[in-house]
């Protein structure tokens, strides 16, 4: 299974995302690969930042409208 870059961008990669993008529910098949080396995961960085950061963890809150961010 494989996925376009493109597409990854706009994933949510919080560890509690409530939904998939369309087109990461579907990856390309394919029979035959061919496997460089050494291997990337080219979304870990992000997920670490989002799920693992005092930066990432507010940015996330702020998105998902906490309270806590709102203005008076």
């Amino acid at each position: 299974m494989a996925w376009a870059l493109s597409d990854m961008t706009k994933q949510n990669y919080s560890f509690d995302a409530k939904t998939i993008i369309d087109k990461l529910r579907h990856p390309h098949l394919t029979d035959k690969i061919e496997v460089h080396y050494p291997l990337m995961f080219p979304c870990k960085d992000i997920y670490e930042k989002v799920n693992t950061t005092l930066e990432g963890l507010a940015v996330k809150d702020r998105l998902e409208g906490s309270p806590d961010f709102l203005e008076d």
